[in-house]
């Protein structure tokens, strides 16, 4: 049976990430490098079993990162399921496939616009490659890129790729290179990505502002609580911190799968933003916290081990809370650290008003990095690293799908290191049913503070790379600010 692929491909990947609020149910997100009120106007993802989930589509440049369409009841076995992206009302694609029986939280739709115009299967594809995935035609059970059934994939990270358009950004999707809109254009115009130019927005007078044209208007966006503005505002310091480096000769951070990008460059102002949502931090108890100007390295400096001070935000109806049940999640740091807690400093922290370490990583001293997960408070992962001697870049790999030994992995300036003890393997799911904070610093109760600088802190809802984690420490090392 052949599938037809309309303008545009539709892919659903089982997600690597979960959500508050959906112990109880299965969250579905859309990802699309399709520029929203212009390709498309809502999403619509409908189940066999007669559950429908309708999204309409704000202009957020959250489309590529993820918007949650809805939630419903798990999938306790595998449910043929149809998305389709309209506009105007007018079907403009659709793909039936399958879903479920796998205990995953979370499903996310990948929208791929190098699939546009493919049938599936074409030429030398074997029959059963009735899906698109990024351009290639694939099985069905070809979910994420990265499964037995699927092609080996052309790229694995962004830094991989490169795209003519000069007003796009290069990016690894689905296991290919592609392209989506970059953040050059300006606030009334979109980055046309058949011509490669910036081109005014429909029924958008050229002076107009941006609130006049309506554009602010998040209403339609139910990703988490973020609205659309929170993505798409450049004065809100969302355009080029989310895009990373401007640096000449270095490659920019990349966006796929962030949940939250804090530079810590906003000195004694006390809140610190996240480039990517409106989850900022409020800093507390600051008399042991001094502020690092340094251009290209600024950061909150602790002065000393086991104080109150913290830097911490509520998840609860946040994107941040979409790690729970993830089966991968990477925290990145930028650290200089000096000394820590016998029990455990923290650097990134999620959990209650406990000593919970529901997904977290930091010290018992610099030269051996801890990584908590609940529901068990176990120590799920131990590393000797010496963070005292410079800046370092330290980076946390979880991949629940991987075998015990592997599931967390810590880089230290892209270096893998050495664990110090046996400790408690890993879960296979991210578990933050019990968090309610995530905090830089220290943990919500206080009494865990390092003593050394943080500069900088991300996110992410997936494994970065080696590629990835290399291209990261040249920039950040570099300049670890946007």
């Amino acid at each position: 049976m052949r599938s037809w692929v309309g303008s545009w491909a539709v892919l659903c990947a089982v997600a690597l990430t979960g959500c508050t609020g959906t112990d109880a149910g299965l969250a579905v997100d859309l990802r699309t490098n399709y520029v929203s009120q212009i390709d498309f106007d809502e999403v619509e993802v409908r189940f066999d079993d007669g559950v429908v989930l309708t999204q309409p589509a704000s202009v957020s440049r959250e489309w590529f990162t993820g918007v949650r369409v809805g939630t419903r009841e798990p999938l306790d076995s595998p449910t043929p399921l149809t998305a389709r992206l309209l506009r105007g009302g007018v079907e403009v694609a659709a793909r039936a496939l399958v879903a479920g029986g796998d205990g995953a939280r979370a499903l996310t739709v990948l929208v791929s616009r190098e699939c546009g115009g493919l049938s599936c299967p074409s030429g030398d594809d074997p029959p059963q490659a009735t899906s698109c995935l990024a351009g290639r035609c694939v099985e069905p059970t070809c979910a994420r890129g990265d499964e037995a059934s699927c092609p080996p994939a052309r790229c694995r990270a962004d830094v991989e790729c490169r795209t003519p358009l000069a007003c796009a950004a290069s990016i690894c999707f689905g296991g290919a290179c592609g392209a989506r809109a970059g953040s050059g254009c300006l606030p009334e115009q979109y980055c046309d990505l058949d011509t490669g130019e910036c081109t005014a927005r429909p029924g958008i007078d050229a002076g107009a502002e941006l609130s006049d044209a309506g554009l602010g208007d998040a209403g339609a966006d139910d990703d988490a609580g973020a609205d659309g503005d929170a993505g798409a505002d450049d004065d809100a310091g969302a355009g080029d911190a989310a895009t990373g480096a401007r640096d000449a000769g270095a490659e920019p951070l990349t966006e796929l799968g962030v949940l939250a990008r804090y530079f810590l460059d906003e000195g004694s102002v006390g809140v610190y933003q996240n480039a990517f949502g409106p989850e900022a931090l409020l800093l507390e108890n600051r008399g042991s916290v001094r502020f690092e100007a340094t251009p290209g390295r600024a950061g909150l400096i602790f002065t000393r081990v086991g104080a109150d001070a913290r830097a911490c935000v509520a998840i609860d109806g946040t994107r941040l809370a979409r790690l729970d049940g993830a089966r991968e999640a990477t925290i990145e740091a930028v650290v200089r650290l000096e000394a820590g807690s016998p029990n455990g400093s923290r650097i990134a922290h999620f959990g209650p008003a406990d000593t919970t370490w529901s997904f977290s990583i930091g010290y018992d001293d610099v030269t051996r990095v801890r990584f908590g997960m609940d529901p068990a408070r176990d120590t799920a992962g131990r590393w000797t690293a010496d963070l005292a001697a410079a800046r370092a870049v330290v980076t946390l790999v979880y991949d629940g799908g991987a075998p015990e030994a592997e599931r967390a992995r810590l880089y230290v300036d892209g270096v893998r290191a050495p664990e110090a003890a046996p400790t408690t393997r890993p879960h296979a799911l991210v578990d933050l049913s019990r968090a309610t904070h995530f905090c830089v610093g220290n943990r919500l109760i206080g009494q865990r503070t390092p003593s050394g600088t943080i500069h900088y802190v991300a996110l992410y809802e997936r494994a970065l790379g080696a590629a990835e984690i290399d291209a990261h420490v040249a920039r950040l090392l570099a300049n670890d600010d946007p």
